[in-house]
């Protein structure tokens, strides 16, 4: 039973995001759509959109999968996280196909995009 707390009304909402995550007996493709709830998230209605848009941990964690540069999407993402702890995550195996010279430039171009927001 999920129990509001009227101080954060999202943080109801952001528990059945975190429960819809936990399904291990979903096949591959269907945790590929929901594993990002924050988009699910703030999809529902405006209400929630707004609620989902200003909460920095809904969008602290990037992961640069199936993302070309400029990286758009990891923009966003991290403008979003107004100073919350970045989690990062970048795999050789999900960069775009290409080169030894052509993977570089991307996790360099990754890099850059992150570089404003580590802490000094």
């Amino acid at each position: 039973m999920l129990v509001q707390d009227s101080r954060n009304p999202f943080q109801a909402i952001w528990s059945v995001g975190e429960h819809r995550v936990a399904q291990p007996s979903l096949p591959a493709q269907q945790q590929a759509i929901i594993g990002r709830p924050e988009l699910t998230i703030s999809s529902v209605c405006r209400h929630w959109r707004k609620l989902a848009i200003h909460d920095p941990l809904l969008w602290n964690h990037i992961n640069f999968r199936n993302e070309h540069i400029p990286f758009i999407r990891s923009q966003a993402y991290l403008g979003r996280s107004k100073g919350a702890t970045i989690v990062a995550e970048a795999r050789v195996g999900n960069a775009p196909r290409g080169t030894e010279v052509e993977i570089d430039a991307y996790f360099n171009e990754a890099f850059t995009t992150l570089f404003p927001y580590v802490r000094q």
